[in-house]
């Protein structure tokens, strides 16, 4: 079941990743490095979790999900709120409304949607550190000298 991702290795193996991959994102200068490993991790995580099954009557799926949103099914998508923090003083702000002749719109990637909302709280509550190192910026150290 999908609560067996307990670590992001569990999760890369469930999705099959080659070990190189992480040894690449490895050679990213600082201070880039962390917040794209852990972007690359968390989406290796959902994609694991959307993977496997929710309960004993499913089967893993064989390939990651993609999901399809043409199909009238709801999706869901980490909404956290972000309260004040001063160690992360950059807050978390993003212009997401798009709209077309269609007036059509979006929010999220497909790879940052869940097939459940039990999945999607499952990540938040399992990997906020992962989530919070994505999308907010940590206070930059003092320079003293």
């Amino acid at each position: 079941m999908y609560t067996e991702i307990k670590d992001t290795g569990i999760a890369l193996t469930v999705i099959a990743t080659n070990p190189a991959v992480l040894e690449i994102l490895n050679t990213i200068p600082e201070p880039a490095r962390k917040p794209i490993i852990d972007d690359y991790l968390l989406k290796a995580v959902i994609a694991a979790v959307n993977m496997m099954p929710e309960n004993e009557n499913e089967q893993k799926l064989e390939k990651p999900w993609i999901p399809d949103f043409t199909d009238g099914t709801t999706k869901y998508a980490l909404w956290p709120d972000i309260v004040k923090d001063d160690s992360k003083p950059s807050g978390f702000g993003l212009s997401y409304f798009v709209y077309g002749h269609s007036y059509s719109y979006t929010f999220c990637g497909s790879r940052l949607t869940f097939r459940s909302r039990s999945r999607a709280k499952f990540v938040f509550d399992n990997y906020l550190e992962l989530i919070e190192s994505v999308y907010l910026v940590d206070k930059p150290k003092q320079i003293t000298g």
